[in-house]
C-alpha cells in the first residue's frame, strides 16, 4: 500500500541499528517522502548540524517537495570514528 503522506527519512551513513539499506525503498512505497543521508553519523541524526532547520522547515511547509537540504552536504564529519 502505497502513501501520500509526507515523510522525512533522516539516516546516519554510519548508524549500525538503522543503516541506510533499510530504507532504500522508501521513494518507491512512500512516494512523497525525501531520504536524507548525513556523511559519517550513527544513529538519531536530527539534531546536528543544519538539521533541526531542516526538519522544522519540513513541519512547517508540511511536505518535501521543496526541502532545501543542501547544507547536509556541508555539515562537517563528526569527531569520532565509528568502527
Amino acid at each position: 500500500m502505497r502513501s501520500e503522506v509526507p515523510v522525512l527519512l533522516l539516516n546516519g551513513t554510519a548508524d549500525p541499528q538503522d543503516p541506510p539499506s533499510n530504507v532504500a525503498d522508501a521513494p518507491e512505497l512512500l512516494p512523497n517522502s525525501l531520504v536524507i543521508e548525513v556523511n559519517g553519523y550513527g544513529h538519531t541524526v536530527g539534531q546536528f548540524g543544519c538539521l533541526p532547520s531542516v526538519v522544522t522547515a519540513f513541519f512547517e511547509d508540511g511536505s518535501v517537495e521543496h526541502l532545501d537540504t543542501r547544507c547536509v552536504d556541508l555539515m562537517p564529519a563528526p569527531p569520532f570514528m565509528f568502527p
